[in-house]
């Protein structure tokens, strides 16, 4: 609880909110999104269910704590579904770019949305990249019933740095 008031004192003060919403650049695309409101929420992440699944009083303490920008979850909450989920990219936010750690290709929407000049990827991801690409047929947008949608996995994909093979992160055996 501590943490998330003082994430909320540091956003109230001047200007901090504004550098935290620019941090966000590289999702905030199109351009016309910057324009948008943001408003931060907060979640906070503990225990298990089973720890007061019991108890009224702690659900109900929990419940005196949660507003409309904060909630509280426990852990197994994250995994309910699990396999009912869509993939995502996973990625770091550095100083100057977005270093995508995901090392399976998941969709395109990441290269039709983010600047691929603010991206970097692995060797590995660039050559899987690259492939699916490369199998690119010239096909116009296609309209759904839900607006227009490439047919094909966007080209910019291959405009994303190559991080240096001495920088890859660390990964579990």
């Amino acid at each position: 609880m501590q943490q998330i008031n003082t994430w909320r004192a540091w956003l109230s003060i001047d200007g901090n909110l504004q550098a935290f919403i620019n941090q966000l650049s590289t999702i905030r695309v199109p351009a016309i999104m910057q324009r948008n409101p943001t408003y931060p929420k907060f979640v906070l992440v503990f225990g298990r269910r089973a720890e007061y699944a019991d108890s009224e009083l702690r659900r109900s303490r929990v419940r005196a704590e949660e507003r409309d920008d904060f909630k509280i979850i426990t852990f197994d909450s994250l995994a309910e579904g699990l396999f009912g989920k869509n993939k995502l990219w996973l990625g770091t936010r550095r100083a100057e770019f977005t270093d995508i750690l995901s090392q399976e290709v998941v969709d395109d929407n990441l290269f039709i949305w983010a600047d691929p000049h603010m991206l970097t990827v692995s060797e590995g991801l660039y050559q899987k990249l690259e492939a699916v690409v490369g199998k690119n047929k010239p096909l116009p947008f296609g309209k759904t019933g839900r607006g227009y949608l490439m047919s094909n996995f966007h080209p910019n994909a291959l405009r994303v740095k190559v991080r240096n093979s001495a920088a890859e992160p660390a990964t579990a055996s």
